[in-house]
């Protein structure tokens, strides 16, 4: 069954350029790749061919750029007239730039069950391949693949034949369970802990004040293992504000994680303008971690800036801002978000043990009180 697209949003605005300090490590390639995995995923959705190619072209453009788009975006530089890129592009060049991704792939990948963009992995299947899977005998994942080929159903797929058929047999195959990125099997056991966790572990979230301090006071805070800090006001502070309101918060003693640190709704709130490489870097400094907030109309972080809190050793606690117990299902796109930074069990906070766990926030907080 073919599924119903969601819609489509508006570019950010452009912001400071003080604002874009994550382009700095963004470069061409990175951009064009991230235009590939749209035009991948909206022919995957069977979208208009014209909207496809629009995508493939400017990836293209991009790559055979002499300059990069990113630093002429943090100088604050209008960029010059590209072939094939027009404003709509443009606004989403300078989105990626500024905050690591577009909402539009985050929105099309949770749209699209998720083994789809696993089978893009598998060698011989392209967009097209996987879009006739997909939309003909409804094959979602690697399994679901070896199953149809054992049975001979993808032989007679447009495109495919029973040669086609045996090397894609032989591909799925040696493709599951080898990466070593966390398993889509391990949402099932991050639920359950999580839920765990939830019943088990005594703990809050505060709202972070506009001067950073925390709403509760320290004797409640102290009595708890878990302290989440949080922005829900005061989101058009300057990047020099609101970096420093995040700073403050994170150096209060029982701190313990920064949640949704964008802050960013799609299609309702852009994110907010603070320097996260060095919130990021703070967090490693303060023994904080981060929250990757699977809420789909958050995706906070995304997968760059989860790669990069992985690189500077700072642990990711992966959240499906659950309000009520069906919402444990965003838990898949916060994993699928993990796999895509290459995030490993080490490098989250939430996969581990309980008893691991208390150990860490027990020494986490009496390293923060010095």
């Amino acid at each position: 069954m073919k599924p119903t697209a969601a819609p489509l949003p508006e570019p950010l605005p452009t912001l400071p350029p003080s604002s874009a300090k994550v382009g700095q490590t963004i470069g061409n390639d990175q951009v064009a790749g991230i235009f590939d995995d749209i035009a991948d995923l909206l022919e995957i959705e069977d979208a208009n061919p014209f909207r496809i190619r629009t995508y493939r072209n400017a990836a293209r453009t991009l790559r055979a750029l002499t300059f990069e788009v990113a630093k002429l975006i943090v100088r604050g530089e209008p960029l010059p007239k590209l072939t094939g890129i027009g404003v709509d592009l443009a606004g989403k060049i300078n989105e990626i730039v500024t905050t690591g991704d577009c909402a539009l792939r985050q929105r099309l990948r949770t749209t699209l069950p998720l083994g789809l963009v696993e089978l893009l992995s598998i060698s011989g299947l392209g967009p097209k391949r996987v879009k006739h899977l997909y939309h003909d005998p409804g094959i979602e994942t690697a399994q679901h693949l070896c199953q149809a080929a054992k049975e001979g159903r993808i032989r007679h797929l447009p495109g495919f034949g029973e040669k086609i058929e045996a090397r894609l047999l032989h591909a799925g195959q040696k493709g599951i369970g080898r990466d070593r990125r966390l398993p889509l099997a391990f949402v099932a056991l991050v639920a359950l802990r999580l839920t765990e966790y939830l019943q088990q572990l005594p703990g809050i979230e505060a709202d972070i004040l506009e001067e950073g301090s925390l709403d509760l006071p320290d004797d409640i805070l102290g009595r708890l293992d878990l302290v989440v800090g949080a922005v829900h006001s005061h989101f058009g502070l300057t990047l020099r504000q609101q970096t420093q309101r995040l700073l403050r918060a994170m150096d209060h003693r029982y701190f313990t994680i920064l949640a949704h640190s964008l802050c960013w709704l799609i299609n309702e709130r852009d994110p907010l303008n603070l320097d996260l490489p060095v919130i990021i870097k703070a967090a490693r400094q303060r023994g904080c971690c981060l929250e990757l907030n699977a809420q789909p109309q958050r995706m906070d972080l995304f997968d760059l800036q989860c790669r990069y809190a992985k690189d500077e050793g700072v642990l990711i606690a992966i959240d499906s801002d659950a309000h009520r117990t069906v919402d444990f299902a965003y838990l898949q796109y916060g994993i699928a978000q993990a796999r895509r930074a290459w995030l490993e069990k080490t490098d989250v906070l939430n996969i581990r043990p309980l008893k691991e766990l208390k150990a860490f926030l027990s020494a986490c907080s009496c390293s923060a009180r010095g």
